[in-house]
């Protein structure tokens, strides 16, 4: 079975009179202004293709409706940033392994808030979907300190995933994903504390 066969079956509002995938936006507006009721999530992209660079299983990527919710609430995005869902997904600069969820990835956007932290989005990968498996959006907002983040998770021994296709934006970027930094990092808090250990035993 196809991605448009599997989205046929669990988003059916999601396929338009000629047998097409509707746009996200179209879809988000059809449910906004109340034309088509919504029971199913949305379709972001029939296929997850462009994230593939991080190992990520090539099916519709999906958003729930709760999703929606929760972001125009906690996350303060509107409508209109919502609609740009299926180019910032096509358009990730790198990613990186989650480490509070094995079966989700981490991707960093070239977009940024208003004080200039960067956009990251969250993707679950092959969650059940009755009898199919689809990916899902689960969150997408702004990070601070997104270095801390990807340092925890090179400590514990996550991936981080390079776009091919931005390379050269990845390294504009300035994000250090070697552990060299970590490890040095790790040798002076063990030289310090070494040097207590043996202050307190004069």
């Amino acid at each position: 079975m196809n991605n448009k066969e599997i989205i046929e079956k669990i988003c059916p509002d999601s396929i338009d009179e000629n047998g097409e995938v509707k746009s996200l936006e179209k879809q988000l507006l059809e449910f906004e202004y109340g034309i088509k009721e919504y029971y199913h999530p949305f379709v972001i992209v029939e296929n997850s293709e462009k994230l593939d660079y991080a190992e990520v299983p090539n099916k519709p990527l999906f958003l729930n409706i709760s999703t929606v919710q929760k972001l125009k609430t906690k996350h303060d995005m509107d409508l209109k940033f919502l609609i740009k869902l299926s180019d910032i997904t096509k358009e990730s600069i790198f990613a990186f392994d989650s480490i509070r969820h094995d079966s989700s990835k981490v991707f960093v956007t070239k977009e940024k808030n208003e004080k200039n932290y960067p956009i990251i989005f969250i993707v679950r990968e092959d969650k059940k979907a009755g009898v199919y498996t689809v990916n899902e959006l689960t969150s997408i907002y702004d990070r601070k300190n997104l270095q801390n983040l990807i340092d925890s998770t090179l400590t514990k021994g996550g991936s981080v995933y390079v776009n091919p296709e931005k390379k050269q934006e990845f390294k504009e970027l300035g994000y250090d994903i070697s552990l060299k930094k970590i490890e040095q990092e790790k040798d002076r808090i063990d030289f310090r504390n070494k040097e207590k250990e043996k202050s307190q035993e004069i």
